[in-house]
Parts: structure tokens; C-alpha cells; sequence
């Protein structure tokens, strides 16, 4: 042991260890296969066999519970059609578990009862068949409910009994009565009316009854109006002659009713024999087989579990007894190793104690050197923060400065447009006022020619009224009439002579109008000069104000360099303070490693304050470190 080195001794412990874990490991595996293998049996051969055969028998028990179903009389045909469905998934379902059963039992134990449940099975199936034939042979009959069928045509015979009953009494007793006069109204009348069938037997005795059925309630009808009419040797002959034939053939075919009634019924009693005896004998012996499968794989079952526990058992004080043995040994060779070692390592650690305290002093001076540093780079990088900070405020004013002028340029440029717009709506104005003193002249001439003939329909007019006046009596009537067109023309005069003022008038408003249009055109000309001069004196703000934000966001982008060339610096020299306090603070961590290292080897001196070193020492807090550059950056100018 003297001789081997360090790797080698450590190789040879826990190379010995790993040996004994191998071995514990071994055991424990090999043991844990054999109980997966009865785990497995259990699950991949007896549990599959078991579900089959217990799902399966749930399927067939649902294929018995419908045979009872349908044969209740009083079973809808829809929930005749559901038991068929029924019917029909339980047996697909039986097949498909039924085959998990056999696919394991054809290779185990027990396939020769398999296959003798499997014929079994397959007999009660042929009984089922022949049960289902006979019910759906019933069903096409439609006579699924005879006791219900046969009870109302009982009743039907009562009621007309009854009626023929009382129609004798009253004759005898010579009594009117009313009642019983409508065919449709009576039991059997409604049930006519209401009940269908695919019985062609029982279909075509409901047709032939309808005759009859009405010939005796017509002949009710007129022996009460016989009877009213006091009439009793009429009425007795009409229930002889008519009521008792009618009622004869209408009940009898009430009969004929019954004896498909009867048949249905011999059906029922076929199918409950069929049930009572064949079906439910098969069933028991399926049943049977069904339980010394079950009971015989639970047995197998419960074998193969006893096995996997004592294999259990017995794998567990091999693995205890290798862990035992291995935790001997492996405490033997870590003894020896611990030996060896504590001499070896206690010689380092002196060694390295004395070059951690060179270390430590070494690391002191440099990180008094890079605090300072750090410092000086701190004020500086805060001073250049300010600066580039003016520096964007004044950007942003300079920026504000141009949209305001920019804004300025917008409204003066619409100024302008409007201006040159009023301008030409002014010219257009003019031209429209020419237009009016134009017309004006020709409506003047056309009144002025108005007034002339006028004048000269007066002078008409009193030229007729002196011929007039000189015709006598003869030409009064034409002397009217002249008068009258005298008149008119004087009004007309009238009328053109007012006229003519007033467009006298207008002409003179129209030319005053146009002079003040030609006064105002030329302000118009004035502002839109005055209009474009601002807006050639804005376009040049505009101009020198964006070349000022230009200027401005170069200067502001170089401080913004040097503020990252500071920022770069003063990080650099927090990363340097920052190193060498964590050198010191390693240092001291290995000084505080050494220490241990001779507690590990030589154990505690007594009367050593144990927690003034640590294995763990923890680092310089924040506050004796250099003082942290801050991260801001300045405002950077778009």
C-alpha cells in the first residue's frame, strides 16, 4: 500500500466497492426477473384467460335476460327491436372475448375443457335460434299481446249480448228507449276504427264485420222508433228478422278473432316450453362449465402467485446477506485507504497554507489599485451622461422648432391656394356681372320696343272709337271694343315705362357691383403675392431647421460613442476591483479549505473556535466591493 500512489489506491477502494454493488446488483436482478416471470404469467396468460371467460358469461347472461323480455306480451315493438339489438351485440361481443379465453387455453391446461365449453356453447346457440325463429314467426303474425287481443273481443261479445239483451226487454215490456244507434260509437266500433294489423286472418274478419256490425245497430235504431211509434209487433219483428241475424254473424266473427287469439297463444306456450326446457338446460351446462373454468384458473392463479412469493422471499436474504458481506468489506478497505492518506494529505495542506498567505497580500493591493480606478471612471462616465442629456434636450427643441415651421409652410401654402382660388372665383365673378349689364342693355331694347307698340295700339284704338263714332248706333259695340284696347294699351305703356326704370336701376347696381368685383380682384392679387412670399420665407425655415437637427444628431451620436467608450472603461475597472476582491475572497477560501483539510486529516485541536473558518466561506458582500457603474444610457437623438 506504501508504494501505490493516490489514483491507484482510490481505483483498487472503490473498485472493490463497485465489485460488491455488482454482485448485491446481480442478486437483486436475477431474483426480480423470476418474479417478473410469474407477474407476467399472471397477466399476459391468467388474468386475459379469466376476463374472457368472466366478460363472456356477462354477455351470455344478456342474451338470457332478452329471451325473458320477449316473451312479455305486453312489449312494444320498439323495445322488441332494441331486444334484438341487444341480442346482436352480445353475441359479437361474446366472440370477441370469448376468443381472448381460447387463444390462451388451445396452449395451456386447459384446452380440452375449452373446446367442450366451446360445443356446448355453440348448442345453446342453436337453441337460441330456434327460440328467435319461433318469436319473429309470432311477431309476423302480429298477434304479439293474444291475452290482450282475446280479453277485448270477450268484451265485444258482452257488449252486443247486452244490446240484443235490452232491445228483448223493452219489447217485451213495450218501452221506448234511446242509445246504442251508431255503430262507430260502441267498443267494438272504436276498436274497428282504431286498431291495424298485419294479420291478413284477423285484417280480413275486421273488413266482413263492418256490414253486419252496421246492420245491428241500424236495426237498434229502428226498433226504438218503432217502440216510439207504440208500434211493439213491428219491432219484434224487426229483432227477429234483422237484430238477431246481424248479431248472430257479427259475433261470430268475433270468434274467428279468437281463434287467431288462440293460436298466438299456443306460440307463447310453445316458446315458454322451449325456454323452461331445452334453452335453460343447455344454458345450465354452459353455466357449469363456465364455473370449473373459472375455479380452476383462479387455483392456477393463486399456485403461481404462492410460487412468486416464496421466490420473493427467498431473493431477499440473498440480497441481505450480499449486502452484509459487501458492507464488511467495503468498511475494511476504507480504513485502510483513510491510513494511508491522512499522512500524505497533511504534509500538502502545510504547503499550501503558506502560498495562500502570499496570495492574500498580493490580492489586497490590487484591489485597493482597481477601487480607485473604478471611482475615476464612475465620475467621469456621469459627467458624460449630462452632457449627452443637454445635448438631447436640445435636439428635441431644435426638432420641435421644425415641425413647427414645417406646420407654418402647410398653413401658408394653403393660405395661398386659397387666395389663388378666391382669385379666380372673383374673375369668374366679374364675367358674370358683364354677363348681367349685357342683358340688361337687350331687356332695355326690348321694353323700349314694347312702349312703342304700345303708342301705336293707342293710336289704333282712337282711330276705331272716331270711325266708330262716326258709324253711329251701328258701330257702338265696335266702339266698346276699342275703348277696351285703348286701355290695355295705355297699361301696357304703363307697365313698359315702369319696366324700363327698374332695369334702369339694376344696370346702374350691376355696374357699381362690377367696379367693386375689379376693386376686390385686385386686393385678391395683392394677398396671394404677400401669400407666397411667406411661404417661400417658410420653405427656407424649414430648410435651416432640418439641416440644425442634422448638425445636432451628429454631435449627440459622438457623445453617445464616448459615453460607451466611458461606460467600457468604467466597466473594465469595476470588473478588475471586482476580480480582485474575488481573488482575496478565493484566497481566504483557500486559507479556510487548508485549515479544514488539517481538521479532516489530524481532526479539531481542543479549545479551536471552529467558526472562525469555514469550508464554505461566503463571499464579500456589496458593500466592500467598488462601487457600481450605473447602466443608464443618455436619451439618443432620432
Amino acid at each position: 500500500m506504501e508504494s501505490m500512489s493516490l489514483r491507484v489506491r482510490l481505483l483498487l477502494a472503490f473498485s472493490v466497492v463497485a465489485a460488491i454493488t455488482a454482485i448485491v446488483a446481480s442478486v437483486g436482478y436475477f431474483s426480480t426477473k423470476r418474479v417478473s416471470g410469474y407477474v407476467e404469467r399472471i397477466g399476459d396468460h391468467t388474468l386475459p384467460t379469466m376476463t374472457g371467460l368472466l366478460d363472456s358469461r356477462y354477455e351470455l347472461e344478456r342474451m338470457r335476460v332478452a329471451h325473458r323480455t320477449l316473451l312479455s306480451p305486453n312489449l312494444q315493438p320498439d323495445d322488441r327491436a332494441r331486444q334484438y339489438a341487444n341480442v346482436e351485440d352480445a353475441r359479437a361481443a361474446y366472440r370477441k372475448l370469448f376468443a381472448l379465453f381460447q387463444g390462451e387455453a388451445e396452449s395451456g391446461p386447459h384446452a380440452a375443457e375449452a373446446a367442450k365449453l366451446t360445443q356446448q356453447i355453440e348448442e345453446w346457440n342453436q337453441a337460441n335460434d330456434r327460440f328467435f325463429q319461433i318469436v319473429h314467426g309470432l311477431e309476423a303474425s302480429d298477434v304479439t299481446n293474444p291475452l290482450d287481443l282475446e280479453a277485448k273481443q270477450e268484451g265485444f261479445r258482452g257488449d252486443h249480448h247486452q244490446a240484443i239483451e235490452r232491445a228483448a226487454t223493452n219489447i217485451l215490456t213495450q218501452k221506448t228507449y234511446t242509445g246504442g244507434t251508431d255503430p262507430t260509437t260502441c267498443r267494438f266500433g272504436k276498436w274497428l276504427g282504431g286498431f291495424h294489423t298485419r294479420n291478413p286472418a284477423i285484417a280480413g274478419v275486421m273488413e266482413r264485420a263492418k256490414e253486419p256490425h252496421a246492420r245491428f245497430h241500424a236495426a237498434i235504431a229502428q226498433i226504438q222508433r218503432e217502440l216510439a211509434q207504440n208500434d211493439p209487433a213491428a219491432a219484434q219483428k224487426t229483432y227477429l228478422e234483422q237484430l238477431v241475424p246481424a248479431a248472430e254473424q257479427t259475433i261470430g266473427l268475433f270468434t274467428d278473432i279468437l281463434k287467431e287469439t288462440a293460436k298466438a297463444r299456443a306460440v307463447y306456450d310453445q316458446l315458454d316450453r322451449l325456454t323452461m326446457t331445452e334453452v335453460r338446460d343447455k344454458q345450465k351446462v354452459v353455466q357449469a362449465s363456465y364455473e370449473q373454468l373459472i375455479e380452476a384458473t383462479r387455483k392456477e392463479s393463486d399456485a403461481t402467485v404462492h410460487l412468486g412469493e416464496a421466490d420473493a422471499t427467498r431473493s431477499g436474504r440473498l440480497v441481505a446477506t450480499a449486502a452484509v458481506l459487501g458492507v464488511v468489506l467495503a468498511l475494511g478497505f476504507g480504513f485502510g485507504l483513510a491510513v494511508t492518506l491522512t499522512r500524505n494529505i497533511g504534509k500538502v495542506s502545510e504547503t499550501l497554507d503558506a502560498g495562500a498567505e502570499q496570495t492574500a497580500a498580493a490580492a489586497g493591493q490590487i484591489a485597493s489599485a482597481s477601487s480607485s480606478l473604478a471611482e475615476g471612471a464612475s465620475q467621469q462616465a456621469a459627467a458624460l451622461e449630462e452632457t449627452s442629456a443637454t445635448l438631447a434636450e436640445i435636439a428635441s427643441m431644435t426638432r420641435r422648432t421644425a415641425d413647427h415651421a414645417k406646420d407654418a409652410k402647410t398653413v401658408a401654402g394653403e393660405a395661398r391656394s386659397a387666395a389663388e382660388a378666391s382669385e379666380a372665383e372673383v374673375r369668374e365673378m366679374s364675367g358674370a356681372m358683364d354677363a348681367i349689364s349685357r342683358a340688361t342693355k337687350e331687356v332695355e331694347a326690348i321694353v323700349k320696343t314694347i312702349d312703342e307698340i304700345a303708342f301705336q295700339t293707342n293710336i289704333l284704338a282712337l282711330n276705331a272709337s272716331v270711325e266708330a263714332a262716326r258709324a253711329g248706333e251701328s258701330g257702338a259695340g265696335f266702339a266698346v271694343v276699342a275703348g277696351e284696347v285703348r286701355t290695355l294699351a295705355q297699361r301696357a305703356a304703363d307697365a313698359a315705362k315702369d319696366t324700363a326704370q327698374r332695369i334702369a336701376a339694376a344696370s346702374t347696381a350691376s355696374n357699381s357691383g362690377r367696379e367693386y368685383v375689379e376693386r376686390v380682384q385686385g386686393r385678391l392679387g395683392e394677398i396671394v403675392g404677400k401669400a407666397r412670399q411667406v411661404d417661400e420665407a417658410m420653405e427656407a425655415i424649414v430648410v435651416a431647421a432640418r439641416e440644425q437637427d442634422t448638425g445636432l444628431g451628429q454631435v449627440n451620436t459622438a457623445m453617445t460613442q464616448m459615453d460607451k467608450l466611458t461606460q467600457g472603461n468604467a466597466a473594465a475597472a469595476e470588473e478588475s476591483a471586482s476580480a480582485s476582491e474575488e481573488l482575496r475572497a478565493q484566497t481566504e477560501e483557500l486559507r479556510a479549505a487548508m485549515h479544514a483539510l488539517r481538521e479532516i486529516v489530524h481532526g479539531a485541536a481542543k479549545g479551536t473556535d471552529a467558526t472562525t473558518t469555514s469550508l464554505h466561506t461566503p463571499p464579500p458582500s456589496a458593500s466592500h466591493r467598488a462601487p457600481t457603474i450605473s447602466a443608464k444610457k443618455p436619451t439618443a437623438v432620432a
